[in-house]
C-alpha cells in the first residue's frame, strides 16, 4: 500500500511539475520550498534532531524537457522520509523534525537547497492526549486535530516532491564520471557548503549517491583508512559531530570500501552508522529524547585541557549522537556509544562499550593498538557519573597508560546552556 501511494504522488506531482516547467521554462536559480508550519508548534516541544539528506549530483540526470525516470529513485528515497501517513516513516524521523532536503552539485560547486521543513505528526503519546481532548461533535464535523494534520501531511509531501521537481533544472552538471572519492564533486560541495546549523538540532547526514562511479584506495585495511584521513583532512568537510549514512554501495564492492569510508567520515567529525545499496536498509538510529552538554577539562600531566561531552540518548536511556571533545594542539573527538543507568534522571552511572578511542584504531583486529596520536591516546574505557550539574570520570586503559597518569586521565565537567555542538 505504501509504494503504491508514493508512486501515485510520484506520478501526480511529477505531471504536475512538467505542465508547470513547459509554462515557465527553465529558471536560473533554485527556490528553496520552506514548509516550518511544524517546527514549533505551541505546547510541543521541538525535535532534538534534524537531518539533512544529501543526493549526489552525478546521479542526478538533466531535465531540459520536464522529468525523466532515470530520476524518480533518488525522488522516491526521499520521499520515504516526508510521508508524514506511513508508520514507515516514523521510524526514521521524529514528530517535528527538521529535514532539509538538498544535491551535491555535481561540478562541486556546493549544495543546492530543494526543500526544508518539519515533519507534520505528532508522537504517540502526543496522539493520545489529543485524542482524549478531542470530541465527538469534532470528529463528526472533520474538524478535529487529525483531519487538519493529514491535510497538512498531503501538503506537505506534495510541495515537497514538486521541490525536487522543478529544481532539477537549475543544476550545474558534469559529462565525465569517475574519479578518486575524496576529489569528487560530492566531497568538494560538502566542504564547500554551510551544512549544519546547530540551532535546529543534533544532525543526522544521510546520502544518496552510486559508489560504483568512484575510486577507492586499496591494499591492507591499515593503509587505507590511513589514506583515508589524510583524504579528509586535505578535503576538510566538517559534519558537526553528525550520524552518517550512506546509500548507494555496488553489489560487488568489498570491505576496502567500509574501511575507507569509516575512516574519512570520523575525521570529518562524522559516525558511518550505515553503509548499504540504494534499495538497503538504514541502521537503527533511535530518537533522541533528551540531550545535554558540559564543558570542562581533562587532567594530561603536561596540562589541564578542555574537554567538552555531547551526552544525548534516548527513551531507554542509550546514548545516540554523543560526542566527546578535547582540545589540544588540534581537537581530538571520539563518538561515546553505551547506557546510562539512572537512579534519578539527574544521578546516572555510564555504562561504555569498551571501545572507545579504539574507533580510530586503523588495523581492524580486536586487539588494541594504544598510539599517542589518537584520540586520548586509543584507550578505550570511558567512565564517567551525572551527578546534578556535574560529571566526573576517566579515561583508561588496562593495556596502557598516559606517562604520570597510572590511574586514568580524570576529568570534571559541567552542564551549560549555551554551548552547541
Amino acid at each position: 500500500m505504501y509504494e503504491r501511494n508514493i508512486v501515485r504522488i510520484l506520478f501526480f506531482v511529477i505531471s504536475m511539475a512538467s505542465i508547470c516547467f513547459c509554462l515557465i521554462g527553465q529558471v536560473s536559480v533554485a527556490d528553496t520550498v520552506v514548509d516550518d508550519s511544524y517546527c514549533h508548534v505551541e505546547g510541543y516541544p521541538p525535535a532534538l534532531r534534524q537531518t539533512l539528506i544529501i543526493v549526489d549530483g552525478r546521479i542526478v540526470k538533466p531535465e531540459p524537457n520536464g522529468p525523466l525516470p532515470e530520476n524518480q529513485g533518488w525522488r522516491k528515497f526521499v520521499a520515504q522520509f516526508l510521508v508524514a501517513s506511513d508508520p514507515l516513516t516514523r521510524q526514521k524521523v521524529d514528530a517535528r523534525e527538521r529535514v532539509t532536503v538538498a544535491v551535491a552539485n555535481a561540478d562541486g560547486s556546493g549544495l543546492t537547497q530543494f526543500f526544508m521543513g518539519c515533519t507534520p505528526f505528532y508522537r504517540s503519546e502526543e496522539e493520545n492526549k489529543l485524542d482524549a481532548e478531542t470530541s465527538t461533535m469534532g470528529r463528526f464535523l472533520g474538524n478535529d486535530w487529525r483531519t487538519k494534520t493529514r491535510k497538512d501531511g498531503e501538503r506537505f509531501i506534495q510541495s515537497a516532491l514538486v521541490a525536487l521537481v522543478e529544481n532539477v533544472a537549475v543544476l550545474p552538471t558534469i559529462e565525465n564520471d569517475g574519479g578518486n572519492f575524496s576529489d569528487s564533486g560530492l566531497v568538494s560541495a560538502l566542504s564547500k557548503a554551510p551544512l549544519i546549523s546547530l540551532k535546529n538540532g543534533i544532525p543526522r547526514v544521510i546520502i544518496y549517491t552510486d559508489l560504483d562511479k568512484y575510486v577507492f584506495p586499496s591494499g591492507p585495511p591499515v593503509a587505507i583508512r590511513g589514506s583515508a584521513r589524510v583524504d579528509a583532512d586535505r578535503a576538510s568537510v566538517n559534519l558537526s559531530y553528525a550520524e552518517v549514512h550512506v546509500f548507494g554501495a555496488g553489489r560487488n564492492q568489498t570491505d576496502n570500501i567500509k574501511y575507507y569510508l569509516s575512516s574519512f567520515f570520523l575525521a570529518s567529525r562524522g559516525y558511518l552508522a550505515t553503509l548499504t545499496s540504494k534499495d538497503g536498509a538504514m541502521n537503527s538510529s533511535p530518537i533522541p529524547r533528551f540531550v545535554t552538554f558540559y564543558q570542562g577539562t581533562i587532567d594530561f600531566p603536561d596540562a589541564l585541557h578542555p574537554m567538552r561531552l555531547r551526552l544525548a540518548f534516548d527513551r531507554n536511556f542509550t546514548l545516540v549522537d554523543s560526542w566527546v571533545e578535547m582540545q589540544a594542539a588540534l581537537p581530538k573527538f571520539v563518538p561515546v556509544f553505551g547506557v546510562l543507568t539512572c537512579k534519578q534522571k539527574d544521578k546516572c552511572q555510564y555504562i561504555g562499550d569498551n571501545i572507545f578511542a579504539q574507533i580510530w584504531d586503523d588495523d581492524p583486529n580486536p586487539e588494541p593498538d594504544l598510539k599517542p596520536w589518537q584520540p586520548f591516546g586509543g584507550m578505550r574505557l570511558l567512565e564517567f557519573a551525572v551527578d546534578g550539574n556535574g560529571v566526573k570520570g576517566r579515561v583508561k586503559d588496562e593495556h596502557g597508560y598516559v606517562m604520570g597518569r597510572k590511574d586514568g586521565l580524570e576529568f570534571t565537567l559541567l552542564k551549560v546552556a549555551d554551548v552547541l555542538f
